[in-house]
């Protein structure tokens, strides 16, 4: 009954000529929250950068690189595809890594070369904020229970780094013999919650 009813007022906004559009590119509203006939937004944005130095030091190049990299993106959906503000679904994600790498690699030594570097990385993950979160509203269809948000947090910490090396010998003219090792170690921390509240930010006991 509720998609029924919804195509039907969704409708007669259209045939009014109101169909939520601001700013000329989204129907979301510059306060953030969902406006009239609001279906759905995805907004998000990537920056990656890095860079290359390499130097001759002795019988080989010494090189350094470095990197960057981040994502965010805002999610906004009217869940129940009506003007009335039932179900709203209210989602942020960020993510940064910063990486760094040192290697050498060696011309040919007689018959042997040989590669040796390490490598470090930090990323980090949070997933939603005291503003986001998935809002249930069925006062607004008589239903008479209250307004309740769904609050999930996420914070992830993480932290790598390695070390390896390689080495190649010439056995013969067209055999070699290559063999190399890496260690890596990775550590990870995450805090998760997830809450209910009233539209008074009070939780709500009893939800989960």
């Amino acid at each position: 009954a509720i998609p029924a009813l919804n195509l039907l007022v969704n409708s007669g906004i259209k045939a009014a000529g109101v169909d939520g559009k601001l700013d000329g590119h989204t129907v979301i509203g510059n306060s953030g929250a969902l406006d009239l006939g609001t279906a759905y937004l995805m907004r998000g944005s990537v920056d990656e950068v890095s860079g290359t130095l390499d130097w001759r030091v002795g019988p080989g190049t010494l090189t350094a690189i470095g990197g960057y990299s981040r994502y965010g993106f805002f999610r906004a959906l009217d869940a129940d595809n009506g003007p009335l503000s039932i179900l709203n679904i209210l989602e942020r994600e960020r993510f940064s890594q910063e990486s760094a790498e040192l290697r050498y690699v060696s011309d040919k030594i007689g018959r042997f070369s040989f590669i040796a570097g390490g490598y470090w990385e930090h990323a980090k993950l949070t997933y939603g904020d005291p503003n986001t979160g998935n809002m249930g509203n069925f006062a607004a269809v008589g239903v008479n229970v209250p307004v309740v948000l769904r609050n999930a947090i996420l914070d992830q910490r993480s932290n790598a780094w390695s070390i390896f090396g390689q080495a190649t010998a010439d056995i013969t003219g067209t055999l070699k013999i290559t063999g190399g090792v890496r260690y890596t170690r990775e550590t990870k921390r995450a805090e998760q919650s997830a809450q209910f509240f009233d539209l008074q930010h009070n939780i709500v006991s009893g939800a989960l």
